[in-house]
């Protein structure tokens, strides 16, 4: 028989890779469901944030957290997440990532490691009509088909600080 001890540790190690229902964020609440999903071993958190430029430039900015909560690498690839826009009457926007020089491929995530991205969004001209901004997770790795999609709200326009004289 094995001792208690290598039996507890053993046990420890398999559920390491095993789904758990309980995320980092789930003590926060959100209107149209956390954003966080658990796709297979990959745990990835979205949030938006309007970066607002002295031009005309202003976008918006999806930043990912992900960790890989697994003991194995595990396969993403972001350029694979599909985007869709809504105004306040229902209304589609055109959104997509804006990857011009093709920055955003397909990666291999080691066993438990974490890290963040941010993306810039291709809203076009219709930035300050889009009041959600939707994410379909079902193609960005071979565990995700089934994936919940997450519903953001877009972030308004601030006020930028006056420049003193």
């Amino acid at each position: 028989m094995l001792p208690r001890r290598l039996l507890l540790g053993l046990a420890l190690t398999l559920s390491a890779c095993l789904p758990h229902a309980r995320t980092r964020w789930d003590h926060e609440a959100f209107e149209h469901g956390p954003p966080v999903r658990l796709v297979g071993c990959v745990e990835l958190g979205f949030s938006l944030d309007r970066e607002t430029a002295q031009t005309s430039d202003a976008s918006l900015l999806l930043d990912v957290s992900l960790h890989n909560r697994c003991l194995r690498e595990v396969d993403l690839d972001l350029s694979r997440l599909r985007l869709s826009g809504r105004d306040e009457s229902g209304g589609a926007h055109p959104v997509s990532l804006y990857d011009p020089r093709h920055e955003i491929h397909a990666m291999h995530l080691d066993s438990a490691v974490s890290g963040t991205e941010r993306i810039r969004l291709d809203v076009g001209a219709s930035l300050d009509a889009t009041q959600t901004i939707c994410l379909d997770l079902g193609e960005i790795s071979p565990d995700a088909a089934g994936a919940q999609p997450v519903c953001l709200f877009a972030p308004t326009a601030r006020a930028l600080p006056k420049e003193e004289e």
